[in-house]
C-alpha cells in the first residue's frame, strides 16, 4: 500500500487492479483519503512542500506482538467498522503506526 502526498493526501492501492470493480468513469476504487485531506487541501503545513510516495508494507509486523498493517484491515473488516484511522508519528528515523475503527 502506498501512503501519497499530491492533490491532498490518501492511502493507495499498488496491488493488482481487482476484476469488475471500476466506476463509471472507468477509475478503479483504490484510494482512500485522510478525513479532512481530501482533494483541493493542501497538506504541505503538515507534510512538507514535495509530493511523495510512501509504501507501507502490509505483511511487516509493526507491533512486537507480530500485527501486520493487513491484520488490522482485516481486523477493522470483521467488527464491521465504517472508519479505519491510522496515525502515523514519524521522526527522523522511524515512523510509528497506531490504530482505531470506528
Amino acid at each position: 500500500m502506498w501512503w501519497v502526498k499530491d492533490d491532498g493526501t490518501y492511502l493507495m492501492s499498488n496491488g493488482q487492479d481487482p476484476t469488475g470493480t471500476r466506476d463509471d468513469n472507468g477509475r478503479l476504487p483504490h484510494v482512500v483519503h485522510a478525513d479532512g485531506w481530501g482533494p483541493g487541501t493542501d497538506a504541505r503545513s503538515v507534510l512538507g512542500g514535495d509530493d511523495f510516495r510512501e509504501s507501507l508494507d502490509l505483511a511487516t509486523p509493526v507491533f512486537e506482538d507480530g500485527t501486520t498493517l493487513l491484520g488490522m484491515l482485516r481486523e477493522a473488516n470483521t467488527q464491521d467498522a465504517t472508519r479505519f484511522v491510522l496515525k502515523a508519528t514519524f521522526d527522523d528515523t522511524s515512523m510509528e503506526l497506531t490504530y482505531i475503527t470506528e
